[in-house]
């Protein structure tokens, strides 16, 4: 195993939404593609690109904690799955409403609410809660200008080796590692690793900080891959951050009590 680099393209900077999802027009409105690595420099055996994303909403609290209605295995707090295409394009395991920005959106209730195809670019407007239209704002244009100041400089702007945190092998667990939030095996040893609902069991693939590529949200993104099934499921958590208004391990502990959206002081 190698580290991904940007000179040989197997790690790949603010990748397109079309290149990164099996429904572009539906995830850009929620999901942040930061980077995409070359499974195969994990492991040998793996194909194509995992494009690690980030859900633009998330700054105050943990993912789909106000959305429990929409829970599934692969969509829960703090925890979101995608099936990767053999064209490397994720493709959700759950329902957009899922996703607080979507969450009240009608045109999501039902099958027969969207096109056939779902990424056509006839897809009605979706506007999210006015509270976090501020939030989703600052974040897709900072987006926007770190994807365009890197195709038009050609350059990275940081080395191959601060665009990812870690690669293979998780340098540590954290609040993410919680059994009431996934199904996990491993535990109390240093290999932690999420399961599937068949009990096979997911491998890390990479670690970054998404301060690194977007104002807000949590300090790390951890992705992992079954290659049998070609599941992707991603995590979330601040580590010991300090800062109140942080996505931190106190938010993640609270969610695993199963407290309420009225428990919460936002």
């Amino acid at each position: 195993m190698s580290w991904p680099s940007t000179a040989d393209g197997t790690l790949r900077p603010y990748p397109a939404a079309d290149d990164s999802f099996a429904e572009p027009r539906i995830a850009e409105r929620v999901l942040a593609p930061l980077v995409s690595v070359d499974l195969s420099v994990i492991d040998p055996s793996w194909t194509g690109r995992l494009p690690l994303v980030l859900p633009l909403e998330l700054r105050e609290a943990p993912l789909g904690l106000r959305t429990r209605d929409m829970h599934t295995f692969f969509a829960r707090t703090g925890w979101m799955g995608f099936r990767l295409g053999s064209d490397s394009r994720l493709d959700f395991l759950g329902d957009w409403r899922f996703f607080e920005t979507l969450h009240d959106e009608p045109a999501l209730a039902g099958p027969d609410s969207l096109p056939d195809d779902a990424s056509s670019p006839s897809l009605p407007r979706f506007v999210p809660p006015r509270r976090l239209v501020p939030l989703i704002e600052d974040q897709l244009a900072a987006l926007r200008t770190g994807r365009l100041a890197f195709e038009r400089s050609g350059v990275a702007p940081m080395p191959d080796d601060e665009w990812l945190q870690d690669v293979g092998y998780p340098r540590e667990s954290g609040p993410w590692a919680d059994p009431a939030l996934f199904s996990l095996g491993g535990l109390g040893t240093d290999d932690v690793h999420p399961l599937m609902p068949n009990g096979d069991r997911f491998h890390f693939v990479a670690e970054l900080n998404p301060r690194d590529y977007l104002p807000h949200g949590p300090r790390r993104l951890l992705a992992f891959f079954e290659p049998s099934s070609r599941t992707a499921l991603f995590t979330f958590d601040d580590g010991d951050a300090e800062e109140e208004d942080d996505f931190g391990s106190e938010n993640a502990e609270l969610a695993a009590l199963g407290l309420s959206d009225d428990d919460w002081d936002l």
